[in-house]
């Protein structure tokens, strides 16, 4: 799938500033930046997916990174989303990794606007013991609220054990990538 390569880092970053800009359709002109070395991996068509990212790592662990497009329930139109996103905690956001998750530890949360409109980002790291190769995990939500959708951005680190791959997170530099990734998402106002 995707090849080897160096770890990301806060130094290795800085020198390498290559990023690909990929223009999705969704329900308005949206488009993301991600690094260049993370591998397009295959886009469904005629689903929720938009855009499907990922990266394998020397010590073990994967990076993958997924964009979504939802369209709003039917019982719960935009105004009162908006007002209920807008009032919750970014935590009820987060992704706790299923019914037998163990070690949920919420790891960051904030809102925030991109490009104006309503945003909540949410990071767990957990144990998912069914997965046998790579049961250590961190989870990253990010969702904007438009008017006509929900754009969610996933990024998961999966690695040996909880611990290597919320150090991967931490001190090798992805959270700070995910957020710059965030950062560098755009969406047009209706």
């Amino acid at each position: 799938m995707a090849s080897v390569a160096t770890l990301f880092s806060p130094v290795a970053r800085a020198a390498n500033d290559d990023w690909t800009t990929y223009r999705l359709h969704g329900c308005s002109d949206f488009t993301v930046d991600a690094p260049a070395d993370i591998e397009r991996l295959a886009t469904l068509k005629d689903s929720d997916l938009l855009l499907s990212l990922g990266k394998f790592y020397p010590a073990g662990g994967v990076l993958t990174c997924s964009v979504f497009i939802k369209p709003y329930p039917a019982t719960l139109p935009y105004p009162v989303y908006s007002e209920r996103f807008q009032a919750a905690d970014p935590v009820q956001f987060c992704y706790a990794g299923g019914s037998d998750a163990k070690d949920v530890t919420v790891l960051d949360r904030a809102k925030f606007k991109a490009d104006g409109l309503p945003a909540a980002h949410c990071a767990t790291g957990y144990t998912d013991p069914a997965d046998k190769e790579r049961p250590g995990h961190v989870h990253s939500l990010t969702t904007i609220i438009h008017p006509l959708c929900l754009y969610y951005l996933t990024c998961s680190v999966d690695d040996v054990d909880q611990e290597s791959a919320q150090a991967e997170w931490a001190f090798d530099g992805i959270g700070n990538l995910v957020k710059d990734m965030e950062s560098r998402m755009h969406v047009s106002s209706p």
